[in-house]
């Protein structure tokens, strides 16, 4: 999954922040909408990890077609623990498909900044 970004920077209790991640195999656009699962995971700096179920999305049409993996923050993830904390956090793709197989994307890190108040 490549590349990957938030909608915005990304602070201490942020809810609604979006992630998307370009759904990739080997640099070339891949469709993953016959997956059983599609899901976010996230750690973060205190080891945390949160599995959310995410969404697939797409642009473009033909050989112009690109796929997304997208998931928007609520206020349950900070109830969770997702970026109570500054620091690095990390996130990554995960599909299952209904022959069995199981594929996870490049794990992405960004940084979660505090705030003044």
């Amino acid at each position: 999954m490549s590349p990957a970004t938030t909608t915005n920077d990304v602070h201490i209790g942020d809810v609604g922040t979006e992630f998307v991640g370009e759904v990739q195999d080997r640099g070339v656009a891949f469709n993953p909408t016959g997956a059983t699962k599609s899901q976010l995971l996230f750690k973060t700096p205190a080891g945390i990890l949160l599995t959310r179920d995410a969404n697939i999305t797409t642009t473009g049409a033909g050989a112009d077609q690109k796929w997304f993996l997208t998931y928007e923050v609520v206020q349950a993830d900070s109830d969770a623990g997702l970026h109570v904390v500054r620091g690095r956090h990390y996130w990554q793709g995960y599909f299952e498909f209904a022959g069995g197989e199981k594929f996870h994307t490049a794990i992405n890190s960004y940084l979660v900044d505090e705030n003044l108040s």
